[in-house]
């Protein structure tokens, strides 16, 4: 289960075929928040209101992994976990789910 995720943005085709350059500009900001909490002490400073969690905590807890980048393997796990629950009658193709902006 290490680095499974646990989260993710959606959206549908359609939308990011009308609007690429919006979809690109949303996925690079995510990506520049995830490069940022990977800065624990920067996380850590805006636990406090935004979790609602003392600072003295805030600074001990296990923290998620924000990763930086797309990762077809990665995100395959939870289709293999889907499929092993019959949640799933094919498993699809993860690098076609993965948004790649065009070149510019």
């Amino acid at each position: 289960m290490t680095d499974m995720p646990v989260s993710g943005y959606v959206s549908t085709q359609d939308f990011a075929s009308k609007n690429p350059k919006l979809a690109a500009a949303f996925q690079r900001a995510i990506f520049k928040a995830q490069q940022a909490a990977s800065d624990r002490k920067k996380v850590e400073a805006v636990i406090p209101d935004y979790a609602h969690i003392k600072p003295d905590v805030a600074s001990v807890i296990t923290l998620p992994g924000f990763p930086s980048s797309l990762n077809a393997t990665r995100l395959g796990r939870i289709a293999d976990l889907m499929s092993g629950a019959g949640l799933l009658k094919q498993k699809p193709d993860m690098k076609s789910l993965l948004f790649t902006p065009p070149a510019a």
